[in-house]
């Protein structure tokens, strides 16, 4: 009886490192293909004699103990091993020409601006449960969820509207990217 215990004990703790492996491997694949997405980015859409300015971990940590939020690790991985992004007017410009109604990045926030910039908007409007890390060029927000994992959200300050615009920040980068002409 004991040794059946034993074995199902062995099976178990095998299972949980198998389930962890995997749970770390899926999500070095992910950061891997976010660095390259936002490196993509970089190429696609910056000038580039202004190159992204890579973010220090612990700056970015201090911003999320004074949320109370922890950056999803997609996010994290982008900005401090590639840079906040910043898009030029192009980006803008293929949104128009392929017309969709998808909104365009214009610029990543330093994170003391994403802690000054969603704690202002909160204050007039913008859900508690968001965190704004990036703008449109017309002022509206890029936001994560407190949750951290739930993708990226759209707060259009004029209609004072949340809509879910991705289901993950690599997605998010991706569907930007997709918007040059391949030609």
């Amino acid at each position: 009886m004991n040794i059946l215990i034993m074995v199902r004990g062995v099976i178990l703790a095998v299972a949980f490192v198998t389930v962890a492996a995997q749970s770390q491997a899926t999500e070095a694949s992910e950061k891997r293909h976010v660095v390259s997405s936002a490196t993509q980015f970089v190429r696609l859409w910056m000038i580039e004699d202004y190159p992204p300015e890579k973010i220090d971990k612990a700056a970015l940590l201090e911003a999320a103990s004074d949320l109370r939020f922890n950056f999803p690790p997609e996010y994290e991985a982008v900005v401090t091993e590639v840079g906040l992004l910043s898009a030029t007017g192009d980006l803008l410009e293929a949104a128009i020409q392929k017309d969709t109604d998808f909104p365009v990045v214009s610029d990543f926030f330093k994170p003391a601006d994403i802690v000054s910039t969603t704690k202002n908007w909160q204050s007039i409007g913008l859900p508690n449960d968001l965190i704004a890390f990036a703008s449109d060029d017309l002022g509206n927000l890029f936001c994560f969820k407190r949750d951290g994992r739930s993708g990226v959200w759209f707060y259009d300050h004029d209609f004072d509207e949340v809509s879910k615009v991705s289901a993950s920040f690599g997605a998010w980068l991706d569907t930007q990217n997709k918007l040059k002409d391949p030609n």
